[in-house]
């Protein structure tokens, strides 16, 4: 049961019940309103108690099948990053290599998502800007597979994941279908040095700026979304 479903069914019930407890108080009703109290606190013991069993016992024929699609969920948020990241120039060098040599998933995937947070999305404006036409289309490759990945993730799973699992997925799917905006729209400006821009209505250069900026805003999202799966595979 969800909190905001607790909430509606059992504040009413709790409510009701301090009504009856009052009303015998002030009143003389032999006891009625005092049975009718009790009554209620007897049906949320009983719809509290249900509820742990039901969720005990979902999560124990469960936690198989939670902690694999938890390590597919993991290994996707992963690959996101290792893929901008190789996608922007950004050798395994920049990852803490004694971490990686240790053994441990949890640091490992902890480190590549520092990586994601304090080295790839910081510097992505400028990265995008030193890609030419071919490293655009090494983005947008990893990228349109990163998006097919996450609609196979809910295609198969979705059923089977926390809501806020699904609503991670569907933004990351979001974000880098923004992300491809440009090089869907301008395939012959994105990477094209400012002294090669074809002509266009506006500025060619401030078309390219503006684009960029677009871009790499989606992308910085897309980040963030990939750490915030991660941590919570890692909870």
């Amino acid at each position: 049961m969800s909190k905001a479903l607790w909430l509606r069914l059992i504040i009413p019930l709790i409510l009701f019940a301090g009504v009856f407890v009052y009303l015998e108080g002030v009143g003389s009703f032999n006891g009625l309103f005092l049975n009718l109290a009790t009554e209620f606190i007897g049906i949320i013991v009983t719809v509290a108690y249900v509820d742990w069993v039901i969720k005990a016992h979902e999560r124990k024929v469960w936690q198989g099948t939670t902690t694999r699609i938890a390590y597919r969920l993991q290994t996707f948020s992963s690959a996101t990053v290792t893929g901008l990241r190789s996608a922007l120039g950004f050798g395994p060098g920049v990852l803490d290599q004694s971490i990686l040599r240790c053994g441990d998933a949890k640091l490992a995937s902890a480190e590549v998502m520092r990586v994601a947070t304090h080295v790839v999305a910081p510097a992505l404006r400028t990265r995008l800007d030193s890609l030419d036409v071919q490293g655009w289309k090494r983005l947008a490759a990893h990228v349109q597979e990163t998006e097919h990945e996450a609609e196979r993730l809910l295609q198969q799973f979705g059923h089977l994941l926390a809501p806020e699992y699904v609503e991670l997925l569907l933004d990351m799917r979001r974000e880098l279908d923004a992300s491809l905006t440009f090089w869907r729209t301008f395939p012959d400006i994105a990477g094209v040095p400012d002294s090669d821009l074809p002509k266009t209505s506006t500025d060619p250069v401030a078309l390219k700026a503006a684009w960029t900026d677009i871009t790499a805003a989606a992308l910085r999202k897309a980040l963030q979304l990939a750490s915030s799966i991660s941590t919570r595979c890692n909870a």
